[in-house]
């Protein structure tokens, strides 16, 4: 239930991806929805008021279907654009049924990262972060980093060490800045 409820919350989010069991999740508390809609619309006396309801739902919730199944496709990394290849006959809708069913890509792609990569929530978290006032987004738990910081194997630098040593050079005389004299060229320390 909690990945129907996850659909309808995301009501219009066409982009991003959805990985099969969101998808057929959704699918499968749709079709039990509807069919006890259908159900009780034929029972008698109050059988119209669960028809109505039953088209009212239906209209309600075609933004969500259509947002999931073309997060289903990006899942891929296919367009949104294939769900019209249900319009093909005969072979459309048995298509678009493979589709739905093969895994998706592993690894990021165009579209996101991975739904099954425990990361992505992290990664998601940090989409929120860079607008402001909207870290952590409602209903999300704090995630850990995607990476464990690493120790850097070399020393921290803070700027280069005075340089000590060098002898002043005869002929030029002590200068701030750059020295720039006629031809000669300028000489380390200063």
């Amino acid at each position: 239930m909690q990945w129907w409820l996850a659909c309808l919350k995301n009501y219009v989010g066409f982009d991003g991806r959805a990985r099969r069991t969101e998808y057929w999740m959704y699918a499968l508390f749709q079709f039990i929805i509807f069919a006890v809609l259908l159900v009780l619309a034929f029972a008698p006396k109050i059988g119209i008021l669960f028809l109505v309801l039953y088209f009212l739902y239906a209209i309600a919730t075609i933004v969500p279907g259509l947002a999931v199944a073309v997060r289903r496709m990006h899942d891929q990394d296919k367009s949104g654009l294939w769900l019209l290849i249900v319009f093909v006959p005969f072979v459309g809708g048995i298509w678009l049924l493979v589709l739905t069913c093969l895994p998706g890509t592993v690894g990021p792609n165009q579209y996101g990262p991975d739904p099954k990569d425990p990361n992505a929530l992290a990664w998601q978290q940090n989409q929120y972060a860079q607008m402001p006032g909207t870290y952590p987004p409602p209903g999300y738990q704090q995630a850990p980093p995607a990476y464990p910081p690493q120790a850097s194997p070399y020393p921290p630098q803070q700027g280069y060490p005075p340089q000590q040593g060098y002898p002043p050079q005869q002929g030029y005389p002590p200068q701030q800045g750059y020295p720039q004299q006629q031809g000669q060229p300028p000489y380390p320390g200063q």
